[in-house]
């Protein structure tokens, strides 16, 4: 079986494996072996890190070149190399989803303790995967130090809410600066918080674990990062709600209506989607929803704070929608409609389709339909 396939079939094995312990039903779950889980993605990971060291090779001999090359092939290593280092994104972020899986797993089990936990977590490589290394410190602070909150029912919810598929594909489309919480100590995103906590005493053979960072430790059990991180959490929940499955008939395709000139740069060319100030949409209402959920309809509206989109809709054969949104000129029948499937974009679906294309380095997608 393909690599990436195989690790993607094992990550929804152990998801099947985590619901049915949850649920109290686990011995009749087949079980993955989780060391043998990570050693497989971390493999993978190194594969695909070659192989982008690989297209990088033959780019830069490409360019390099005094003959003249081939513009197609050039054009189509580039491609690959940025799928590629979309895929190790992916990849990267699935491990850390693993990983909380597993302190899930052991939570649920009753063998957590503080030893067990950080065992796992210094295992996350947090500048590869912020949200699910801030996600662990959430976890901690939870699990170990607020009564309150029902195990079960905290597990279940982060297992549902933050440890999905759909949370995994917005972690590979964000840069990892959009999860960094600025307000914490530097040296949480310097060092892997384990490594601070636990200090090993080399005149004790490594067998005892001092706690030497008092600041440090105070700052893990401020119940204000946690709050922090209830806010993050609660933006993913939303952009979970706003993600496009394409897992129903009449949520098939997503179109945009332009101008056939802007069409042509967007299909014809690299040039970049561009995303609009609402000062200059035609409902000045647009985008203040976001403000009211928020709480921020009260604050003054200037460059900090506006809102910028671009409008897609699921019907993709509408001639009002030609008529406000396509027109150049003034003139009808000038519109466009691109209109994409759900494999142009990139996500889990797209990782499994690329192990039915013959060369495994680009995604089978279909090209935007005019």
């Amino acid at each position: 079986m393909n690599k990436k396939l195989d690790v993607i079939v094992d990550f929804y094995r152990y998801r099947t494996e985590i619901r049915s312990l949850l649920e109290k039903n686990y011995e009749n779950t087949k079980r993955v072996d989780f060391e043998s889980f990570l050693v497989k993605i971390d493999r993978l990971l190194i594969d695909i890190k070659n192989e982008k060291q690989s297209l990088k090779k033959s780019i830069s001999d490409i360019q390099d070149s005094d003959l003249v090359f081939d513009e197609n092939t050039l054009h189509k290593n580039e491609n690959h190399l940025k799928f590629c280092e979309l895929q190790e994104k992916y990849y990267k972020n699935l491990r850390g989803n693993v990983l909380i899986h597993r302190l899930i797993e052991i939570k649920t089990k009753k063998e957590m303790n503080e030893d067990s936990f950080f065992n796992i977590v210094k295992k996350l490589d947090f500048s590869d995967g912020i949200y699910f290394y801030n996600l662990s410190y959430y976890l901690y602070l939870i699990g170990f130090y607020d009564t309150d909150f029902s195990d079960s029912i905290f597990l279940k919810k982060m297992f549902d809410d933050f440890l999905n598929v759909k949370v995994l594909n917005i972690s590979t489309h964000f840069s990892n600066d959009y999860f960094k919480v600025y307000s914490f100590l530097e040296r949480f995103y310097e060092e892997n918080f384990t490594s601070i906590l636990f200090n090993y005493d080399e005149n004790l053979n490594n067998k005892v674990k001092v706690r030497q960072d008092l600041d440090f430790v105070l700052f893990l059990k401020d119940i204000a990062n946690v709050r922090i991180l209830d806010l993050q959490n609660n933006v993913i929940e939303m952009l979970t709600n706003l993600l496009v499955d394409f897992d129903n008939d009449y949520e098939r395709k997503v179109a945009h209506y332009t101008n056939f000139t802007v069409a042509e740069l967007l299909g014809a060319n690299k040039t970049k989607f561009r995303l609009n100030s609402t000062d200059f949409m035609n409902d000045p209402s647009e985008g203040n929803i976001l403000f009211e959920y928020f709480h921020l309809n009260k604050i003054e509206y200037d460059s900090h704070n506006k809102t910028f989109l671009s409008c897609f809709t699921f019907n993709h054969n509408s001639l009002n929608q030609f008529r406000l949104y396509g027109l150049f000129d003034n003139k009808p029948c000038t519109g466009v409609s691109l209109v994409y499937d759900s494999n142009f974009f990139f996500n889990t679906n797209t990782m499994i389709m690329d192990f039915f294309n013959d060369d495994n380095l680009t995604p089978v997608t279909d090209k935007p339909k005019i």
